[in-house]
C-alpha cells in the first residue's frame, strides 16, 4: 500500500509513545504516600493474588553512548555504581512487599535498560534470587531480558536461564557498518550470531531482534542486506521500530541529523522492511512487532488471548506492572485511572 506524500507530511511529527492512554506526558507525580499505598494495596487485592505481578527492572548503565537512544541511561565504566544500585532496587521492591496484603506472585520479569548485561552474571543472580525470596512464581510466568550482543556472554545467558529466564531481546538496529558508525553502535554480525547461538544452545524459547528504520545513511539497499543477515539467524520475534529524532532532548542525535532519510524515504524504508519480513515468513502481531507462525505471540493473537502492557506484547494476563529503578514505569496507577 502506497501512502501519499501529503499524508506523510501531515503526520510526520514527534508524538508520545503509544503504550498507554493517556500518554506519559500527561501523567503527574502528585500522589502522597498514603494514597500511593492505598492504590498499590487495592491493585494487589483485585488482581495480584490471582493473576500475579509483572516487574520491569530498569538497569540504566551503558559503557558507551548509542547516539540514537532515547532511553534513560548513564554512561560509565565505573564498577562502583553496581552494588549501590542493586541494593536500591531491592529496597524499592521491599517497600512494595510491605504494602502488599499477602505473599506476591510473580507473573513476569523484564530486565531492561540501559544495558542489563553491564552487570556481571553474579550481580544479576543476586538481584533476581533476592526478588524471588518471599514470593511465588505463576505457572505461566515469562522472564526476559534485553541483551547487548557485544557483551552478553554465555555465562550471562546460563545464569539467567537457571533462574527461569527463557526469552532474550537483542538490540541490533542495523547491520550496515556506515549506519552503525553514525549511531555509535558497532556490533559485528559474528557477535550477534554467537549471542543468538548461545541462547539457543541453552534452550531459550524466544529470541527477539530489535531493528530500527529511519536511521542515518539507511537505504533500501542497506536494509535489504541487514534483513538477509537477520534471515540467516531467524529470530523468533522482531520489533521493527521507527527512529524518533528528538535532538532537543537527546543532543547526541544532532551529530547525524544531516544524514537522516526524508519523511517519504522513511515511509519507503518501513514498507520495504515490512514486505521483507512477511516474505521471510513473519506475521504481524501488532504495531511494530512481528513473529514466526509458531511463536507464542502469534498463537495468542490467533486465539484472541494476546495482551499488552508497558513491557510489550505478552501472553500473560497480569494487570499489574511494577517498575523498579531509574525511569521505570508502573501500571499500578493507570489501572485505576490515576496519573503517576
Amino acid at each position: 500500500m502506497s501512502i501519499s506524500a501529503p499524508l506523510i507530511q501531515k503526520y510526520n511529527t514527534p508524538a508520545p509513545r503509544y503504550t498507554s492512554y493517556p500518554t506519559v506526558p500527561l501523567w503527574e507525580n502528585n500522589l502522597d504516600n498514603n494514597t500511593w499505598k492505598g492504590i498499590v494495596r487495592k491493585a494487589f487485592q483485585d488482581f495480584g493474588k490471582e493473576e500475579g505481578i509483572s516487574i520491569y527492572i530498569h538497569l540504566p548503565f551503558c559503557e558507551s553512548l548509542c547516539t540514537y537512544c532515547g532511553c534513560n541511561k548513564r554512561i560509565t565504566k565505573n564498577n562502583a555504581v553496581k552494588d549501590p544500585y542493586i541494593q536500591a532496587l531491592l529496597a524499592e521492591w521491599n517497600k512494595y512487599k510491605e504494602v502488599f496484603d499477602g505473599k506476591p506472585k510473580i507473573a513476569g520479569i523484564l530486565l531492561g535498560g540501559g544495558t542489563p548485561t553491564f552487570f556481571e552474571p553474579s550481580y544479576l543472580q543476586h538481584l533476581i534470587s533476592s526478588i524471588f525470596e518471599g514470593a511465588d512464581i505463576t505457572s505461566n510466568a515469562e522472564f526476559s531480558f534485553e541483551g547487548h550482543p557485544n557483551n552478553t556472554s554465555f555465562e550471562h545467558l546460563k545464569t539467567l536461564s537457571d533462574l527461569g529466564f527463557n526469552r532474550v531481546s537483542y538490540g541490533i538496529q542495523d547491520f550496515d557498518l556506515k549506519v552503525q558508525t553514525a549511531i555509535h553502535r558497532i556490533q559485528p554480525f559474528e557477535k550477534v550470531k554467537h549471542a543468538t547461538d548461545s541462547a539457543r544452545i541453552l534452550g531459550y524459547t524466544s529470541i527477539n531482534f530489535d531493528l530500527i528504520y529511519g536511521l542515518p545513511h539507511q537505504t533500501v539497499q542497506t536494509m535489504e542486506d541487514t534483513f538477509k543477515k537477520v534471515q540467516d539467524l531467524r529470530p523468533d520475534r522482531i520489533a521493527f521500530y521507527s527512529y524518533a529524532h528528538l535532538p532537543s532532548a537527546f543532543p547526541a542525535q544532532k551529530s547525524f541529523e544531516n544524514f537522516l532519510p526524508t519523511a517519504p524515504e522513511k515511509s519507503e524504508l518501513y514498507e520495504f522492511g515490512r514486505h521483507l519480513l512477511v516474505k521471510m515468513g513473519y506475521e504481524e502481531v501488532g504495531m511494530d512487532h512481528f513473529a514466526l507462525p509458531k511463536d507464542a505471540l502469534t498463537v495468542a493473537k490467533t486465539e484472541g488471548v494476546l495482551h499488552r502492557n508497558f513491557m510489550g506484547y505478552t501472553t500473560v494476563p497480569s494487570k499489574i506492572l511494577i517498575g523498579l529503578g531509574a525511569s521505570s514505569i508502573s501500571d499500578v496507577y493507570y489501572a485505576y485511572g490515576q496519573n503517576e
